[in-house]
């Protein structure tokens, strides 16, 4: 949070505040840079911060002229009281997981088996002594819990999801592999190099395309738990109001891994939160700078539409590089008019040393 000139109270993202922190009137756009990319963790370049600087702090009237008199305010604020937008954590992340998983075990098949085997004892009881009312009341109840239950994904809904072939590849519920094939010596006969696990070494959240007083970190400091190992915990991206393509501000968003070095990707295993309705492409580049124009040297290798728990994307085509962006044009329903992603969980396969070429 910053406060500009007149007083208003500006909620901006940990970026733009790092940004904001270097200015003291005697650093220059590089340095602000250099002391950025330190902070933040991830290179920031000058074309960068001066890109933020022209088309994100100055429109909201956050900087100051050389003479050390207030910028010019945003034009297109609007005073009315009812523009005004609450929002603020009721309980933080590391809370939700932990009551997450002290309450697990109450959700465990066996217990609800229990518990509605004890409900319906019950009401086959009151019947027999008469008490249909009350036994109509129990029943009633079960069935509000149990819709609830399901609604708020507390209990799991069986869902079928039909693979969706693409230009640019194939998605596919998880299966045997296949035989490998017979293979004979030959002049022409190359190694086949087994696909192997590969860990990437950090994930963030990437977004680029973000607009004024929208924060573009995409919730960065929860993007570590897609990759933890832990299926209880997940990263989620900002949810969006109205629309699913990100609320009708953006084209989109995404989580993106650095794998440490140079890789050659075969597939991607992917647990999204249980709800379909996700587009997500699977892209591959060597740059993870911030700005726009990386999207434009990564490769989409495969892409999928509608898709919802546990995914298997698998490449069309050969492809390498450092860095794997899981981009989303589409989010899922979390709620009524609310859209967001979650990745619970990522499993990449393929080669992890250096490539060369067949002689």
């Amino acid at each position: 949070m910053v406060r500009d000139p007149a007083g208003r109270v500006v909620q901006v993202s940990r970026l733009l505040h790092l940004v904001l922190s270097g200015i003291d009137g005697q650093r220059t756009v590089g340095e602000i840079a250099e002391r950025v990319s330190t902070e933040f963790g991830r290179t920031v370049s000058t074309g960068n911060v001066e890109y933020l600087l022209d088309r994100k702090l100055a429109p909201l009237g956050l900087l100051a002229r050389a003479d050390g008199a207030p910028g010019p305010a945003n034009p297109g604020w609007d005073q009315g009281v009812l523009t005004l937008r609450f929002r603020c954590t009721l309980i933080p992340e590391a809370g939700v997981q932990f009551f997450a998983r002290l309450f697990r075990p109450l959700f465990t098949p066996a217990v609800v088996l229990v518990a509605l085997g004890g409900l319906i004892v019950s009401d086959a009881w009151l019947v027999h002594i008469g008490q249909l009312n009350s036994a109509l009341g129990y029943v009633l109840t079960l069935l509000v819990t149990a819709l609830l239950a399901v609604h708020w994904h507390l209990l799991p809904a069986a869902r079928t999801v039909t693979p969706r072939p693409s230009a640019a590849g194939d998605v596919t519920v998880q299966r045997p592999p296949a035989a490998r094939p017979h293979l004979r010596r030959g002049p022409a006969a190359r190694p086949v190099h087994r696909a192997v696990r590969l860990r990437p070494v950090s994930a963030h959240g990437f977004d680029p395309l973000d607009t004024p007083g929208d924060p573009n970190d995409e919730n960065d400091a929860l993007a570590g738990y897609a990759i933890d190992g832990d299926p209880a915990t997940a990263w989620r991206s900002q949810y969006y109001l109205g629309n699913p393509v990100f609320g009708g501000l953006k084209a989109g968003s995404g989580l993106i891994l650095d794998m440490g070095r140079r890789v050659g990707l075969r597939s991607v295993t992917i647990t999204f939160g249980a709800e379909p309705g996700a587009d997500v492409a699977i892209e591959v580049g060597g740059d993870d700078t911030l700005a726009a124009s990386t999207l434009g040297t990564f490769t989409t290798v495969a892409t999928a539409d509608g898709v919802g728990g546990t995914h298997t994307f698998r490449t069309s085509s050969p492809a390498r590089g450092r860095y794997l962006l899981i981009w989303f044009t589409r989010l899922p329903p979390v709620g009524p008019g609310r859209f967001q992603a979650e990745i619970y969980g990522i499993t990449a396969r393929g080669s992890a040393g250096q490539h060369r070429s067949a002689p």
